[in-house]
């Protein structure tokens, strides 16, 4: 979780506030963002209410997603977490293909593996047309059809 310290923090609320401690007289905010350092820069990786957990991994589908933006082949994505018995939730993402073509599968897992971990990295991949956007401007998505078979690309 991302914390937030210093005099101006949460001014104005009570002390017993959920989210708000007071440690060596320092106002700390605890937000419902995921992040992490890279260097000396904060990289926000979503909010926690949006993780996805597979085998007790946390995996933030907006982190995949920007991975995804990267790949070639991919226009726009939609990572979700499908049921799974084994993992609890599997990493699903839905690809709307660039006019090149979707991206194999391979690729994205590569991806997502090589700047995330190898459990944030899909377990499927399915070509999706353009999703909606729903007034919150969130996409709207059908469940994702079956997956393809290994190293296929995104169909």
């Amino acid at each position: 979780m991302v914390r937030l310290g210093g005099p101006t923090i949460a001014r104005g609320y009570r002390p017993a506030h959920p989210g708000v401690d007071v440690e060596d007289g320092v106002r700390w905010f605890t937000t419902n963002d995921l992040g992490r350092w890279d260097g000396d820069r904060l990289v926000v990786l979503g909010r926690a209410d949006d993780v996805l957990v597979t085998g007790g991994e946390k995996v933030a589908p907006q982190a995949v997603e920007a991975v995804l933006s990267q790949v070639p082949g991919v226009a726009e994505s939609l990572v979700v977490g499908v049921p799974d018995p084994e993992w609890g939730q599997r990493v699903v993402a839905l690809v709307v293909p660039s006019s090149s073509g979707p991206p194999a599968l391979d690729v994205v897992r590569d991806a997502v593996r090589e700047r995330l971990g190898p459990h944030a990295a899909p377990a499927r991949c399915s070509s999706s047309t353009p999703c909606p956007a729903a007034a919150s401007a969130s996409p709207t998505a059908p469940p994702p059809p079956p997956s393809p078979p290994p190293g296929r690309a995104c169909d």
